[in-house]
């Protein structure tokens, strides 16, 4: 099969052996985004990363297409629909053997974790502008708080194994998973009533769009801290921002929003303004699981998942 491979830059030379040892000819778009420009003509498959929202006007491109891979568990940036409807599997690296072994996404939330009870950034700024105010910074410790984990799988328990580690109480929420060493909560509600923190590692599904809003955030404990590291759409962002300004919630750290720009646009957001006044709000730009030891493997799983799928060409 010809393989296309959409975002090539740093693409894993192992995952590329593995594919042309199977016979498959893998091919690297060298041009320019947007996507308009990539020729699919004679494309069995397509390799895609986050930097391109493949929707359905788009993938009537893709007549000949066999399958789209994307070496994330995430599907937000692929119309999965649209793709089934034109016999286009899409194959991601949710599920597959292996996966385990890469952590990158759980030590990003616990990195924002700590940047937020220790105040960490709005610090750093306050000395970059030439300030030595060590008691305007006073953190919080996390040794011996509650925490409540939204979403028990696989990130879900990888981080759940590190913030045991700092002797923190763990309590989880999921309605499908039962996990004996941890406090099963049987609500939403009965995590905002006992924790201090709430991490959110919850799969994005039509159940699970708009999950975190107002009311949980009013049964939030005050001054409560909020770590999101899954996906946007799982919060109500408009009372988030409520709960921020009113102090119910005494911070936020997402590394995923709603409708997020694809690779190189101009993110504009409330969220956006609101982090340029306040200091309880951190962003980062969807970089959890992107580290330099997580993209090669990533990728190297994502080709073994499609010679397994496909066989030898």
């Amino acid at each position: 099969m010809n393989i296309l491979v959409t975002e090539p830059g740093g693409f894993s030379p192992h995952a590329r052996q593995l594919l042309e040892k199977a016979g498959h000819r893998v091919t690297f778009f060298a041009g320019t985004l947007p996507p308009s420009r990539v020729e699919l003509e004679g494309v069995d498959g397509l390799i895609v990363r986050l930097g391109v929202h493949w929707t359905a006007s788009l993938l009537e491109r893709c007549s000949a297409l066999r399958f789209i891979a994307t070496p994330t568990t995430g599907l937000t940036h692929v119309d999965v629909g649209a793709a089934d409807q034109r016999g286009i599997e899409v194959l991601s690296l949710g599920g597959l053997p292996g996966l385990e072994r890469i952590t990158s996404t759980p030590e990003h939330a616990l990195g924002l974790l700590l940047a937020l009870a220790r105040k960490t950034v709005p610090a750093c700024r306050s000395v970059e502008e030439g300030c030595w105010e060590r008691y305007a910074f006073t953190g919080t410790m996390l040794s011996g708080k509650d925490i409540g984990i939204i979403g028990l799988g696989r990130t879900g328990r990888q981080f759940a194994r590190m913030v045991s580690a700092m002797d923190m109480v763990v309590h989880y929420f999921d309605p499908y998973v039962e996990e004996q060493a941890y406090d099963r909560l049987s609500s939403l509600e009965a995590v905002a009533a006992c924790c201090d923190v709430i991490s959110v590692h919850a799969v994005l599904t039509d159940e699970t769009r708009g999950l975190l809003g107002a009311a949980l955030f009013e049964a939030c404990r005050p001054g409560a801290l909020l770590v999101n590291t899954a996906r946007g759409e799982l919060l109500d962002e408009e009372a988030l921002l409520d709960a921020l300004q009113s102090g119910r919630l005494g911070g936020a750290a997402l590394d995923v929003v709603c409708a997020e720009p694809v690779t190189g646009q101009r993110w504009d957001s409330p969220l956006r303004t609101y982090c340029q006044k306040h200091r309880n709000l951190i962003v980062t730009p969807h970089i959890a699981g992107a580290t330099v030891e997580s993209i090669p493997k990533a990728e190297a799983l994502l080709a073994e998942a499609i010679v397994g799928r496909f066989g030898q060409s």
